[in-house]
């Protein structure tokens, strides 16, 4: 996320993060990594649902928990915001496993599948190659 420093003076814990090095951080991983993909500041990571992409335009900063109200669905803010941003990386980059299917996972709910040149990997561990829906 880009955050201009002006709206990172702000006041309280975003204060703080102006002695923190979140340019050095971002350098090490664009060197370190093969890519390194940006999301647009005003993406709205924590207002979407990630069950039905209904957005949820009444949310304020201090809710920290919210039902959809298409779905009911309960979610955790941050764990909706990191699913969010997860979903619209598969969007844009679809993961071609070794057979030639494209896998565009909606919604994530397992652990990650690390994909490998011939066998599947869930969390370290081999598993047989199976069809995901």
């Amino acid at each position: 996320q880009n955050l201009t420093r002006k709206g990172k003076r702000k006041r309280g814990l975003n204060r703080s993060l102006l002695d923190s090095c979140l340019g050095e951080i971002r350098q090490k991983l664009e060197y370190k990594s093969a890519a390194v993909h940006k999301l647009d500041k005003f993406y709205p990571s924590s207002k979407l649902c990630n069950v039905c992409g209904h957005k949820n335009q009444l949310l304020k900063l201090s809710d920290r928990q919210w039902s959809c109200i298409i779905c009911t669905t309960q979610h955790d803010r941050d764990i909706n915001a990191a699913k969010n941003i997860l979903n619209k990386w598969l969007e844009d980059n679809p993961i071609y496993i070794f057979w030639g299917e494209a896998i565009r996972p909606r919604i994530i709910q397992a652990p990650p599948i690390y994909l490998w040149w011939d066998s599947l990997l869930v969390r370290g561990n081999p598993v047989e190659a199976r069809s995901f829906q």
